[in-house]
């Protein structure tokens, strides 16, 4: 799998699509004058899938991180009368909780993906109904 690296051109924004037959693929749009050009960038629907699980994943791991880092889980649970089991100063448990408490959103992330896909080949192809 390579990995292209974006080129930042001023003023040119960029529009991810669903690849579709007819669609321009990697093509520059010109718009009206003043306003920002568009870059369209199609994906097939596994890799906005796979995207959007990796961000869920990247944004509850560093949510999660901070959370534990920051004694405001302990205090919680403290609170509640549970004890949260994980002593301070281990590094490596906090990481490995994190990443324990981060799967569960990425589960769900797909589920939701999985459903809006299937709702969109629903309305877009119905021969496939059961």
């Amino acid at each position: 799998m390579r990995i292209k690296r974006a080129i930042q051109v001023p003023g040119l924004e960029k529009v991810v699509m669903t690849e579709r037959v007819g669609a321009p693929v990697n093509k520059s749009l010109l718009k009206a004058e003043g306003e920002p050009d568009i870059e369209v960038i199609t994906m097939p629907l596994w890799k906005q899938v796979a995207v959007r699980a990796a961000r869920t994943f990247i944004q509850s791991f560093i949510g999660f991180v901070a959370t534990l880092s920051s004694g405001l889980a302990q205090g919680a649970a403290n609170t509640v009368g549970a004890a949260l089991v994980l002593p301070p100063g281990e590094t490596l448990a906090m990481y490995y909780l994190a990443v324990l408490l981060s799967i569960p959103p990425v589960i769900f992330s797909l589920a939701h993906n999985t459903a809006e896909i299937l709702a969109r080949w629903d309305v877009t192809v119905p021969q496939i109904r059961a």
